[in-house]
């Protein structure tokens, strides 16, 4: 067939098609607006326990507390103590990687909701506390970033909740008990792998856009002969 023909003998055009949209789409995933990837759950948690917890600040007992029923789950919830924790580790990690939409998320209210939602302090009894960092697949989460730095954020907040207790137990501190992750990985894709695929698609559509020109070309050429 002649516009067959006249296609492959123009092939150079479809391949500079494919390559430009390619590029295009891979700089714009990967660099300009990088897409979030869907990923499994996350979960990093360490179980600690609070030395020297004695001497408990009056401040915070009333008549129906005991020392030992004193925790510092109430102090480290505190807005005032969870905002100083966000703005020092802000500098240290990037929220957006965390939740995708941290920069639109505007109010307080909803930064510790949010807050609250993800780093979980629980009491277990015998001054023994577990503290855990949780995502789950739905979470619009960079799951690479997280499975680099949730570690290191967990320990950042560990440490943010001893600093916290000690307004209770000014000589408590913690010893770590163990400390485990749990990362899903059966939905996982890195956002190189994506940008990747964004790549192999923009090329053939690229393609096909440089194949739709060229029969057109064809068409007016053919017409204005006859």
């Amino acid at each position: 067939m002649a516009i067959l023909r006249f296609i492959l003998g123009k092939w150079f055009v479809v391949l500079l098609m494919a390559i430009v949209v390619s590029a295009g789409l891979y700089i714009e995933k990967s660099q300009v607006a990088p897409t979030i990837p869907q990923s499994g759950a996350m979960r990093f948690t360490t179980i600690v326990k609070l030395n020297n917890a004695m001497n408990a600040n009056a401040v915070f007992l009333n008549n129906k507390d005991t020392m030992n029923e004193v925790t510092i789950i109430p102090v480290i919830m505190t807005w005032g103590n969870e905002q100083k924790f966000m703005d020092n580790t802000s500098m240290k990690y990037d929220y957006s990687k965390l939740n995708k939409n941290w920069q639109n998320i505007k109010t307080y209210q909803d930064k510790f909701k949010w807050f609250n939602e993800h780093f979980i302090g629980k009491y277990l009894g015998n001054n023994i506390y577990e503290f855990t960092l949780a995502f789950k697949a739905e979470d619009l989460k960079d799951s690479q970033y997280l499975e680099e730095h949730g570690s290191e954020l967990l320990a950042d907040y560990v440490n943010y909740a001893e600093t916290s207790g000690n307004l209770i137990y000014p000589q408590a501190k913690f010893s770590v008990i163990e400390s485990h992750q749990f990362i899903d990985k059966s939905e996982a894709v890195t956002p190189a792998t994506l940008a990747k695929k964004y790549a192999v698609i923009g090329f053939v559509i690229g393609a096909l856009v440089g194949i739709a020109v060229l029969c057109v070309l064809f068409l007016k050429k053919n017409k204005l002969k006859l």
